[in-house]
Parts: structure tokens; sequence; C-alpha cells
């Protein structure tokens, strides 16, 4: 199959599911949108429905007198999100921000491409329903976007950007003994290269424009450098990033 033809199947399966999503097929199965009304009050307030976001919701409402408000821009997932590989059509679709960065002028120049895709989910579970993307973003290898570059695979030049800003730092698991009973050691070496320290430091720089905001609190995976024992699952890194930052908001607020 050619690129045009492909290209058109594309299309028409794309075609097919907009019809689908028209007729609310799957409506059934997310949560009923929230009335808000003018001068209401929320005790929280979640801004964004991804993976972290939903999760820290859903923790947070456990507590019987708790009101919380979660805030998606986008709508429920689409069908074609529950199935096996189809979340590929969703790429410059409704549901993916489709966010590009202008080119800089000087980099990667060997592309005919002038621009960056981002592909981001734009509906409840966002990051988790584009799991496919997550997963380039987060265990590809040099090694592997060189040999895909080589063979004229162009879209991932954004991955080579991902590449640049992921922890530098390793640290290593030494087995004690030969005994499997025996617990190995772990050395996480977080902030071992400069690089790390300097990237921390610009992201605390970015983030003083919030600073004045009151009981603010930022949540997401990108904080994330995905542990090799989630490498088949690298959502799960950032559920466990959702999980601990409830527990760090309800004891802020005492509700533990």
């Amino acid at each position: 199959m050619d690129a045009a033809t492909a290209f058109k199947t594309v299309e028409v399966l794309q075609g097919a599911f907009k019809i689908m999503a028209a007729l609310h097929l799957t409506n059934y199965l997310w949560p009923h949108q929230a009335v808000v009304r003018d001068n209401q009050s929320y005790d929280f307030i979640v801004v964004g429905a991804g993976t972290a976001g939903s999760l820290i919701a859903n923790r947070l409402s456990e507590i019987e007198h708790i009101n919380v408000l979660l805030i998606e821009a986008g709508g429920d997932p689409p069908f074609e999100s529950d199935l096996p590989g189809l979340p590929l059509l969703m790429k410059r679709s409704g549901y993916d921000w489709n966010y590009t960065a202008e080119y800089d002028g000087y980099k990667d120049t060997c592309h005919l491409q002038t621009y960056y895709e981002f592909t981001l989910g734009k509906m409840l579970g966002s990051a988790e329903v584009m799991l496919f993307y997550c997963t380039f973003a987060f265990r590809f290898s040099n090694e592997i976007c060189d040999n895909m570059y080589k063979q004229g695979v162009d879209r991932l030049q954004a991955f080579n950007e991902i590449l640049n800003i992921r922890p530098k730092s390793r640290g290593k698991v030494l087995l004690k003994s030969t005994n499997p009973e025996d617990p190995p050691e772990v050395y996480n070496g977080f902030f071992t290269n400069k690089e790390d320290v300097e990237d921390l430091i610009d992201y605390i720089l970015d983030f003083n424009p919030v600073m004045n905001t009151t009981y603010y609190r930022e949540v997401e995976g990108t904080m994330s450098d995905a542990d090799p024992a989630c490498a088949g699952n690298p959502v799960g890194s950032i559920l466990m990033i959702g999980e601990k930052a409830a527990d760090m908001i309800k004891a802020d607020h005492n509700l533990i």
C-alpha cells in the first residue's frame, strides 16, 4: 500500500468514527457533565482530566464533605480510543490539541517539514488514551531514533527533542548475594548529572508566573523518568504520581 492509499484509508476510518461519535453510542461509559452555576464554590478545583488529574479528583471526592470540580477542555474519549492501535487515527483530529512548534532556522535542516507536531490528547484521560505516543517519548533511545531517521521517518523529530530533556542522571541496582530472597541495593542517583539540576532550576523559573496563586500544585506525567519496571506500562508511573499527590494534598489540608 502506497502513502496516498494509506492516508485515504485513514480518512475513511476517521469519517466512520466521527459518525459513531455523533450518535453518542458510548456516552454511557463516562460520567455526566457537572452543572456549574455562577458564584458556586468548591473546596478543590482540578484543572485537566488527564491520567493524574482524574485520579486526584477521584481520591479527593472520597471525602464526603468535600466538593471537587474537575475541569477538562475536551470531551469524552471516542469509541476508537478503547481499541488497540486505533488511537493513531486520532492524530490531527478534534481529540488532539494539534500543537506545533515553529522551525528555528538552523536545527534539523535536512527535513522537508518546517514545523514540529506534538500530539496531546484533548479528552477525558488524555495522556492515557494516547498512550502509544507516551510510550515512544519514554522509551525511545538515541539509537532507535537515528535508525528511524535513516529510514526516512520524518515525523519523529519531536521525539528527539524529548530525548534531550529526559533526566540524564542514572542510578543502579546491585544484588547483595546470589540468594533471590535478599533485597537488592538501590542507588537512585538523583541529580548526579549537573544538567538535571539546571533543568530543575529552569522549571522553577517557569513556575514563577503562578507563584501568587494560593494553594497551587502541579501534577503531571512529564515529571516521571519512567523506570524500566514500567517499560510496558508507562502510565503506571503517572498513576503513582497522582496517588502520591492526592495524599500530599489531603495531608496539607488535614483530610487524612
